[in-house]
């Protein structure tokens, strides 16, 4: 039991859960009488006023106007999606289309897809972050000496999809032709298959490895590769349905609205705070002033998707404190398992390997 939790009672505990229910789906101040017709909670409107009182008086409840009812503090939204409440399950249509997703090639299409599924089901606006996913898969590397410089190598890549990129890397000295051909052995084994990112990885973790003693050429072959595919692309940030989350009545005020919109713009702030979230494995929920979003005025909701045990980005859900966490927690944690699926996937079917041509006896 949390430390909070520990400040109430069961009944207390009932009726709380009960106001932020109602609060969830009405929008509006919660009285007694409401809470007494509807939530069969066995106790007298006067005894949940009371309870309310207390619950008002410990920072869980507070009153907009004398004559009003009461709404839940961020406090009270805190215990509830940590101890309170109990997840939904998904339907069977939620399931199915989300289970969709797992079928898609990693890359844009995955990432716009996923998000438009999870705003449309979750009703509100999606967010993603994630690296600039290059997911095309490498065949070969090859290293052309140009006539016009002794300092210059064009790098040839060349793609399963047929796609072919040159790049210009600088270099100390050109290799001989004879070394060339000796390097393109050396690297095809590790570059078919493999992504830009995969590749860099690998060389750059097998030349900081001191127990591997590699030869000069390998060396150098090595190097020579991570200049190749050494490239800086943005991140990708992609918010899906803001309509969504303008539309819903908890953002009637112009100052809220404009809040709301200046958040919606803020790249940087969005990439900021889904870094944070990126090294969990599991759902994270930001609540109010916790996501430091629109003044305190959203909650985000938000899931890793993976490839293996690397973290790739995140995925996740901005709408406002009152939203519907037992039912948007699974959208989210099941849409960043089908996006992690689609990427594993998509690794246990990567081609095999190009081995090197053997020469032919002269």
């Amino acid at each position: 039991m949390t430390p909070v939790m520990a400040e109430l009672n069961e009944r207390s505990r009932r009726i709380l859960h009960a106001i932020v229910t109602e609060f969830i789906e009405s929008g509006e101040p919660v009285g007694s009488r409401t809470l007494s017709k509807k939530y069969g909670l066995d106790i007298s409107p006067a005894t949940i006023r009371n309870v309310m009182a207390d619950l008002e008086e410990n920072g869980f409840l507070y009153q907009p106007h004398t004559s009003a009812g009461r709404l839940p503090t961020e406090k009270a939204f805190r215990l509830f999606v940590d101890s309170l409440m109990t997840v939904s399950s998904l339907s069977g249509d939620e399931q199915a289309e989300i289970h969709s997703l797992d079928e898609l090639s990693p890359g844009m299409a995955l990432l716009r897809e996923s998000s438009r599924v999870l705003s449309r089901l979750a009703g509100t606006a999606s967010v993603i972050v994630a690296p600039a996913l290059d997911r095309r898969r490498l065949r070969e590397i090859h290293f052309v000496a140009p006539t016009c410089s002794d300092q210059v190598l064009l790098a040839v890549l060349l793609f399963f999809d047929g796609t072919v990129e040159s790049r210009m890397v600088d270099v100390q000295q050109v290799p001989l032709d004879i070394e060339l051909e000796r390097m393109h052995n050396l690297l095809a084994e590790e570059v078919a298959g493999k992504t830009l990112r995969q590749l860099r990885e690998k060389l750059a973790s097998t030349l900081s490895q001191e127990r591997i003693v590699l030869d000069h050429l390998t060396k150098w072959a090595y190097e020579l590769g991570l200049l190749a595919t050494d490239t800086e692309l943005d991140p990708v940030v992609m918010i899906e349905g803001k309509s969504r989350l303008i539309a819903q009545p908890d953002f009637g005020d112009v100052q809220l609205l404009r809040d709301l919109l200046q958040t919606l713009d803020d790249r940087e702030r969005l990439l900021m705070l889904l870094d944070r979230t990126i090294v969990g494995r599991t759902v994270q929920v930001w609540v109010g002033k916790e996501a430091e979003l629109g003044g305190g005025s959203l909650s985000l909701i938000t899931a890793p998707f993976r490839e293996g045990d690397s973290a790739l980005g995140t995925i996740g859900v901005i709408g406002p404190t009152r939203m519907n966490y037992p039912k948007v927690i699974p959208l989210v944690q099941a849409t960043a398992a089908a996006m992690s699926e689609a990427h594993d996937r998509a690794v246990s079917d990567e081609p095999l390997p190009i081995r090197p041509k053997p020469k032919q006896p002269a």
